[in-house]
């Protein structure tokens, strides 16, 4: 995109003063008082438009801007909709945009985009749904949350088995409406992304009606920490996950990178911050990142005051 002081700079210098005006300037003493103000006041507007026009543009441009300061429009990648443009470099093996697409009557819904980590379970999903000749039913409110149970008059609806705690946010671009999910995921589970139709009822599965599936392909780059013989800890660049027997009731985690950087990743006195999944005396606790983290960078972790390097 170009940046925005070029093209104002351009949009200014656009807008040039007629040279037959500045001609005429070189000669005032030549003319009349009369053609001395006339002159005067044909370069007075054309400054004042000049200036009112950039102005108007400046606006035009902020608006913009700011609207699409949450999630812009998409033909973006997953890097540029959450984490403004960061990370795709060392994150890349994890991006899957393989456009899986369901076509149902009038509607077609497209799975743009993944970044997943099946180790850790955290992922992100962008979807694209279009209706021909129209736009696709949804209440929303001004946040991006869904009012109605889904979309297509209530008759579509995405969903994922096997998923812990999700957040959905969703967005006009013209006719096009974007779902954006952020989601964790259990680890002993096959991760299912489903369209399920409200309208087509069916025996073939636990919604009771027609779903098509998603693929979502299991990609991974993290790397475990070894605590002791009932814990240890997943980085991942899209978050961490922690395998225990015991519930912990606060955790603080540092990084030592290998420049010699420390950094502190966490530090949270209550776990309200993690995703919670118990399965009889196995906890694990999961925790999405704000921003995406090189965890190739990361010499050793350090927990409860000890340093623990990666496990061979």
């Amino acid at each position: 995109m170009e940046n925005f002081k070029v093209r104002l700079k351009r949009c200014v210098e656009d807008i040039k003063l007629d040279s037959s005006i500045n001609e005429k300037i070189l000669n005032l003493e030549e003319t009349s008082y009369k053609e001395r103000e006339k002159y005067n006041r044909k370069i007075y507007n054309r400054i004042v438009l000049k200036y009112a026009t950039c102005f108007l543009i400046l606006i035009a441009l902020t608006v913009t801007i700011s609207s699409g300061a949450v999630y812009c429009f998409s033909g973006k990648t997953i890097f540029e909709l959450f984490f403004d443009n960061k990370g795709a470099d060392y994150t890349a093996q994890l991006l899957d945009t393989n456009g899986q697409s369901v076509q149902i009557d009038d509607y077609t819904v497209t799975l743009q985009q993944t970044l997943y980590d099946c180790e850790a379970g955290i992922g992100y999903l962008v979807f694209m749904i279009s209706k021909k000749d129209g736009k696709p039913e949804i209440q929303l409110n001004k946040y991006g949350d869904a009012i109605s149970q889904g979309f297509g008059g209530e008759r579509f609806k995405i969903d994922l088995q096997a998923s812990g705690a999700r957040t959905e946010k969703y967005e006009f671009e013209g006719n096009k409406l974007y779902e954006y999910i952020t989601f964790n995921a259990d680890k002993e589970y096959d991760l299912s992304v489903d369209l399920i139709d409200y309208s087509q009822k069916s025996t073939d599965n636990i919604y009771g009606y027609k779903c098509y599936k998603f693929h979502i392909a299991k990609t991974t780059l993290t790397k475990k920490y070894k605590i002791s013989d009932s814990m240890q800890i997943l980085m991942s660049p899209v978050g961490m996950a922690i395998d225990c027997n015991n519930e912990l009731k606060n955790i603080r985690i540092e990084t030592k990178c290998k420049n010699g950087q420390k950094e502190e990743l966490i530090n949270a006195n209550e776990m309200e911050e993690f995703n919670c999944i118990q399965k009889d005396n196995n906890i694990r606790y999961q925790y999405v990142f704000p921003e995406l983290v090189n965890v190739s960078d990361i010499k050793y972790i350090i927990y409860d005051n000890k340093e623990y390097k990666e496990m061979e």
